[in-house]
């Protein structure tokens, strides 16, 4: 009976053991679930796997997924525009964060994640293109979502983020665009850097605290509702109105 302990531990290893990294290999757009697009001719689908969108596509170019696909990591880097659309994209690491990392050595894409992206896992987001990055899909899960890099991540679209776990900027942009009254950001965040940036009206829950440490909280020309703030240091720049609901 006291072998039964050691199971989890061990099929947590084998996940990050037999992951695989593949890189998309078409000139342009196709099926994500087509192994022969994929070098090493598997496609990416399952916990701590890499998947790489980099350099290959000569034109923009969408990958749409065939099914729910699970990821450990995706990683973006392209001077054309990259759209991975349709289904779901599960982020899920056997251990530590997921990954979603938009790098810029290939050149500055506009990238579009517009799948709904589910978390099993934490998920670090760095964005350097100096092209605006933008995930469209719905965000669900309960998991924290940590931002950095050096440029503009967009959460876009016209149906409301679930997701529950905190928020955290460290560095670069955030920006909450749904449509004015659909929630970008239920949850709470917590600005230490970089800027937090709604650009259109009631993108919080009325329960999010926002809570500012360094940074900025930029809601110039909108109008917020949130719980509460907690200011210590940073800026705090003033939109049309901020509702405090807890007051």
């Amino acid at each position: 009976m006291k072998r039964i302990k050691y199971v989890v531990p061990f099929l947590a290893f084998c996940s990050s053991l037999f992951a695989i990294t593949a890189t998309w290999t078409p000139v342009g757009g196709g099926n994500w679930n087509a192994g022969a697009n994929w070098s090493g001719g598997t496609f990416p689908n399952n916990v701590d796997d890499v998947a790489q969108l980099f350099n290959s596509i000569t034109a923009n170019s969408a990958i749409t997924l065939g099914q729910d696909i699970t990821l450990g990591t995706l990683q973006i880097d392209s001077g054309f525009n990259y759209t991975v659309q349709a289904n779901n994209l599960l982020f899920q690491a056997s251990s530590g964060n997921a990954t979603l990392n938009i790098t810029n050595a290939n050149g500055n894409g506009a990238h579009v994640i517009s799948s709904n992206i589910a978390l099993s896992s934490p998920l670090n987001i760095s964005q350097a293109s100096t092209m605006a990055v933008q995930l469209s899909g719905v965000i669900s899960g309960s998991q924290t979502v940590n931002f950095s890099g050096a440029n503009t991540l967009t959460f876009g679209g016209t149906v409301a983020n679930t997701y529950t776990g905190l928020t955290t900027i460290s560095a670069g942009t955030l920006q909450l665009s749904k449509t004015a009254g659909i929630v970008s950001l239920p949850g709470s965040a917590s600005i230490t850097g970089g800027i937090l940036q709604p650009t259109t009206d009631n993108q919080f829950s009325g329960s999010s605290t926002i809570a500012i440490s360094g940074g900025t909280f930029d809601f110039t020309g909108t109008a917020q509702e949130i719980g509460a703030l907690n200011f210590q240091s940073g800026t705090l720049t003033f939109g049309t109105s901020l509702t405090l609901a807890s007051n």
